[in-house]
C-alpha cells in the first residue's frame, strides 16, 4: 500500500543520514542496513555514496543495495536505466560496469561492449568479466565477436566462456548445438576442440553425430580421444 512504502521510504531516509556517521560502527551499520531498504529510485542517492567511497567493504556492500534496488523494479528492461544514467555522469564507472551485468538488458550490453571496445586495460578487464558473467545468453554474440577478431588476450577466455554460457543455457539441444558450430571455425587449440566435442556429445541428438565425425581424425589425439 502507499502508505507502508512511505513507511519504508521514512526508514531508508533515517538509516541513510547514518551513513555519514564519523563513527565507523555506525556508518558500516547503516551501509550495511541499505540492501534490505533501498528501493528503485533510491539509487542515486546510494551511487553518490559509491563514487564517493574507496574502502572496499564499502564498495562491496553499496554494490549489494544498488543491485537489489535496481531488482526490485518488476520490468526487467528497466532495471539497469539509472546505472546507465549514473555512468554518464560517473568519473568512476568501473563500480558501476559489475551490476550491469546481473541487471542486464539490450542498453546495458551495448554499453558494455562499447566499453570495452574502447577502454584501457583495467576498463577492458572489468567489462570481459561482466560479458561473461552476464544474467542471459545474450553476450553471446558479443564474446563471439571478440573470438573471431583474433583477439591475443581475451579470444580464449572468451571462447572458454562462450562454452560455458551455451553449456548452462535453458534452450533446446538443437539451439545449443547451432551456437557450438558457430565457435568451430575458431577451435584452432586443441583443448578448445576437445571441449568443444565433448559439450557437443553430451547434447546426446542425433544431429551431433556429423558434426563430431570429422573430428575423430583431428591432428591431437586429445580431440581424438573427446
Amino acid at each position: 500500500s502507499p502508505k507502508f512504502f512511505q513507511f519504508l521510504l521514512f526508514i531508508f531516509r533515517d538509516v541513510f543520514s547514518f551513513t555519514s556517521s564519523p563513527d565507523y560502527g555506525i556508518r558500516a551499520a547503516a551501509i550495511t542496513s541499505l540492501t534490505a531498504l533501498a528501493s528503485y529510485n533510491d539509487q542515486p542517492e546510494i551511487i553518490g555514496l559509491l563514487e564517493a567511497t574507496g574502502d572496499k567493504a564499502e564498495v562491496a556492500e553499496l554494490q549489494r543495495a544498488i543491485l537489489a534496488a535496481a531488482m526490485d523494479h518488476k520490468d526487467p528492461s528497466a532495471r539497469s536505466a539509472l546505472i546507465l544514467e549514473a555512468m554518464d555522469r560517473s568519473r568512476d564507472r568501473l563500480k558501476l560496469i559489475p551490476l550491469l551485468s546481473a541487471t542486464g538488458g539490450g542498453e546495458a550490453l551495448k554499453r558494455v561492449a562499447a566499453e570495452f571496445e574502447n577502454g584501457d586495460a583495467i576498463t577492458r578487464d572489468v567489462c570481459f568479466d561482466a560479458l561473461t558473467h552476464w544474467n542471459d545468453i545474450s553476450s553471446a554474440k558479443i564474446l563471439r565477436e571478440i573470438i573471431a577478431s583474433g583477439n591475443k588476450t581475451f579470444g580464449m577466455p572468451a571462447f572458454d566462456a562462450y562454452m560455458r554460457m551455451v553449456s548452462a543455457a535453458r534452450l533446446k539441444p538443437e539451439r545449443k548445438l547451432l551456437m557450438i558450430k558457430d565457435m568451430a571455425p575458431y577451435a584452432a587449440d586443441p583443448g578448445a576442440r576437445a571441449g568443444m566435442v565433448a559439450l557437443a556429445g553430451s547434447l546426446e541428438i542425433r544431429q551431433t553425430e556429423f558434426f563430431i565425425t570429422p573430428y575423430l581424425s583431428d591432428p591431437s589425439e586429445e580431440v581424438r580421444s573427446a
